[in-house]
């Protein structure tokens, strides 16, 4: 493999002179030639026109660079183009299940956070600056917090502004329309007690340091979502760090720890369903899900999400 192959498929970077980009839009007849000559198969009736006329070419060459050289300029192995589709679509709905399970995460973290700060300190918690442990920080989480609520049109918003002086609504209503980001950052500059307070639910007996970690790789995982990103092979920056015996997940036996898989999803699959289990959500299972979906799309390399070599479904 490429060094540059290897760079793209693990998240690293490696160091080029840069240069003037100078190649042209392609027509989708010149794609699909160019995709010929490096050896893509078509199969007969695989409208492969009309899908790279919806799906962009350069979001499918991220299912497709595993399987190509770019020093060759050729694919490794005998790859078709229906077979880059069937991965494409199989991400999809990985990642329509991975938002639905951190949306029930997100909410009661942002719930959790407005309960536990309005019933302690007031309706204006985010305004009382001896809450926070960086008084810097705390100015600059304010400024953006107002700029953004000053701006924001929603009717509930704008009631309270046209209505009441403060600079910031009350937070129930705040973290309402507040981006998981934001929300987080505030969590950080609180002292350790209320932090832990409004994290309690989540039944997370460690370090607020490793809380936090677990809780900015959600919050990557979450993005991507929410941008169409690519997440069945992905390699993330930082290995999330392990959850012990106080994880209530029955899939925490599996925990992947190799350096390199530990870096894929398999591992904030395991912290997801500790998560949903401490909420009580009963409705699906999160690593069950997942393995499912990759037997109905035939996702044969699934250790490439990280998932360990014996994983096997619990009953």
């Amino acid at each position: 493999m490429s060094k540059l192959n290897d760079a793209l498929r693990h998240g690293y970077k490696i160091q080029n002179t840069p240069i003037k980009f100078n190649k042209p839009a392609l027509s989708l007849d010149d794609q699909i030639e160019k995709l010929k000559e490096k050896g893509m198969i078509f199969e007969e009736n695989s409208k492969i026109k009309h899908k790279l006329g919806i799906i962009n070419y350069y979001r499918l060459e991220a299912y497709w660079y595993p399987y190509y050289n770019p020093e060759t300029e050729k694919f490794t192995k005998n790859i078709s183009f229906d077979f880059i589709l069937n991965y494409y679509r199989f991400d999809n709905e990985f990642r329509m299940l991975i938002f639905k399970s951190i949306t029930y995460i997100e909410i009661a973290f942002r719930t959790q956070f407005a309960y536990n700060l309005s019933i302690k300190y007031g309706a204006h918690a985010l305004l009382d600056d001896t809450l926070f442990f960086d008084q810097e920080s705390w100015n600059k989480n304010k400024d953006k917090a107002i700029d953004s609520y000053n701006k924001y049109e929603e009717n509930f918003i704008t009631h309270f502004r046209e209505k009441y002086t403060e600079e910031l609504p009350p937070i129930w209503a705040h973290v309402e329309f507040m981006s998981l980001g934001d929300l987080l950052n505030w969590w950080s500059l609180l002292q350790n007690k209320d932090k832990k307070e409004i994290i309690n639910i989540f039944q997370l007996k460690t370090s607020l340091n490793n809380i936090r970690s677990w809780l900015n790789n959600l919050r990557a995982i979450r993005n991507y979502c929410a941008h169409h990103s690519r997440l069945w092979n992905r390699a993330f920056a930082v290995e999330i760090k392990q959850l012990k015996n106080d994880n209530i997940s029955k899939y925490k036996s599996f925990w992947n720890n190799d350096k390199k898989k530990g870096r894929r999803i398999f591992n904030s699959l395991i912290i997801l369903d500790h998560l949903l289990n401490s909420l009580d959500i009963s409705d699906f299972n999160i690593i069950e899900e997942t393995y499912l979906l990759t037997q109905n799309y035939k996702i044969n390399d699934i250790m490439e999400m990280g998932f360990p070599s014996n994983f096997k479904i619990i009953n």
